[in-house]
């Protein structure tokens, strides 16, 4: 049976760079699982690592340092794009490298989608929770009906009002997938039952995780966060402007935060994104585990090599 390597973890732990590395010592190509690095335009504010280029189909990959990269720069900002969407290009890349002799290398932190792909689009996951890349800021109950009723009507007629639980639970379901929370039915099968499963994760202390949070949020207002926000506010659809990074540097735009508000606020929302994709994977048992402290890359790669039974 054909394996497909999923190198997971949390924002910050420096999976890409890892991932590139590794992908030229087994051969392999890579395929993002990061549920915004999907949007054209949006680069800064996901860490993309794209070096510019396009293509003419969603299904041909990017190459990234001389490594191949599907599932980066697939959609416009104001198109949808949701987990079945994502499961069925990830399905067809998957085919694709194989058929290139090459292993697939499923690279990200974006829990349910991962998720949704080796397992399949059977039912909500149970641990389903805010993002705070969508993060939900109102507790008005009148005002979250009215979300709902924008984006879902269908379940919005099937929800009471005052049932703020529900309400929610249906909001977060669409802001986390991009589906309907009505929508939301028993879909496919994963690809667990066409090949073996194989995941490793990156981790590090909480704190040292925080320490590099806060670095990535300061380079990425440096590099220019705010002018790419400028250029890409108006052609943002409403998941897209939802995104981590993208929401509060839009509300500094707007006016509602000072630029040093939006900033803190920004690393407030990773902090806590990065409990959320902890809470998602530490629940996994199958995944082996590489604690990063202060390896190098050849150092980390090494490991993860020694899991696979690779030689170097």
């Amino acid at each position: 049976m054909n394996s497909v390597i999923f190198l997971l973890g949390p924002t910050g732990v420096g999976k890409s760079e890892v991932s590139i590395l590794l992908a030229k010592k087994i051969g392999a190509e890579i395929i993002s699982a990061d549920s915004m690095q999907v949007y054209q335009g949006m680069d800064i504010g996901t860490d993309k690592a794209t070096n510019g280029k396009s293509r003419k189909y969603a299904t041909q990959p990017i190459i990234i340092d001389d490594i191949a990269h599907y599932l980066i720069d697939v959609v416009e900002p104001n198109e949808k794009f949701n987990v079945a969407r994502f499961v069925q290009l990830a399905e067809e890349a998957i085919e694709q490298i194989y058929k290139k002799g090459k292993i697939p290398l499923i690279v990200g932190g974006s829990a349910f989608y991962i998720y949704s792909l080796i397992n399949g689009i059977f039912k909500l996951p149970a641990n389903l929770k805010t993002n705070p890349q969508t993060i939900i800021d109102s507790e008005d109950m009148n005002v979250l009906y009215e979300k709902l009723l924008d984006i879902d009507p269908e379940a919005a007629t099937k929800i009471h009002p005052h049932n703020i639980r529900r309400v929610k639970r249906a909001l977060e379901v669409y802001y986390q997938s991009g589906i309907p929370f009505s929508q939301f039915k028993h879909q496919k099968k994963g690809i667990d039952e066409k090949y073996k499963v194989i995941k490793i994760g990156l981790i590090c202390s909480r704190e040292k995780l925080y320490q590099r949070v806060e670095q990535r949020v300061e380079e990425m207002f440096k590099q220019g966060l705010v002018e790419e926000v400028k250029g890409i506010k108006y052609k943002m659809g409403k998941v897209a402007s939802q995104a981590l990074g993208y929401k509060e540097v839009i509300a500094y735009l707007n006016g509602e935060f000072s630029l040093e508000e939006a900033k803190n606020l920004v690393k407030k929302n990773t902090r806590h994104f990065v409990k959320h994709q902890w809470t998602w994977f530490r629940k996994d048992k199958e995944i082996k585990w590489i604690e990063i402290k202060s390896k190098t890359r050849e150092e980390i790669v090494a490991e993860v090599m020694n899991f696979l039974d690779i030689s170097m």
